[in-house]
């Protein structure tokens, strides 16, 4: 049973994102799109997937705690989309995730902004070194991106590998952290 639900919207340099927090924190959350109705079916299909993975939900953040949340993220991802390096310090909710799943995803909230892993390193950060592929899939169930920053998890060979349907985006936000980095 959800106990709390908080959603916010709003825009950055690169568009309308929307963000949903449960009670163990951040929950789910939209690459930046042209509209805010883009932005809100966006998150509606990434909240379906909460459905779809049977999720049970736990007490965690107290709604108090949630509210000063709220501004603190907003604040950082307005701060990222503006190229400043950001540390997201801020709790997410992994509960629907597998044991590996989870695994991957917390290696890949590590690496450092500015860098980039293979999904090979990723596997043996997480435990598993022969599961690229795997890792792969697991990068793809991200509700949280930026935050956990799949879009930092690369092929072996330099290449860019996957990032939804947005791999020119996954391309930009390197890009925007390398130049920051060299500065």
């Amino acid at each position: 049973m959800i106990q709390h639900i908080q959603t916010q919207i709003f825009k950055t340099a690169f568009g309308w994102v929307v963000s949903a927090w449960f009670n163990k924190g951040l929950a789910a959350l939209t690459l930046p799109q042209e509209s805010p109705g883009e932005a809100i079916y966006e998150m509606e299909r990434r909240l379906n997937s909460w459905k779809d993975r049977n999720a049970f939900f736990v007490p965690g953040v107290p709604a108090e705690e949630l509210d000063k949340l709220l501004p603190h993220f907003k604040s950082l991802l307005l701060d990222y989309y503006n190229r400043m390096p950001v540390i997201f310090d801020i709790p997410v909710d992994l509960s629907w995730c597998t044991p590996f799943q989870f695994r991957v995803l917390n290696a890949i909230r590590v690496i450092p902004y500015g860098s980039t892993l293979s999904y090979r390193q990723v596997g043996i950060a997480a435990g598993s070194p022969k599961s690229a592929r795997a890792v792969g899939n697991a990068a793809g169930s991200n509700l949280t991106p930026v935050v956990i920053p799949c879009h930092r998890v690369i092929m072996h060979n330099g290449k860019l590998g996957g990032f939804s349907d947005r791999i020119d985006f996954k391309k930009l936000l390197l890009d925007l952290e390398s130049e920051n980095v060299r500065l």
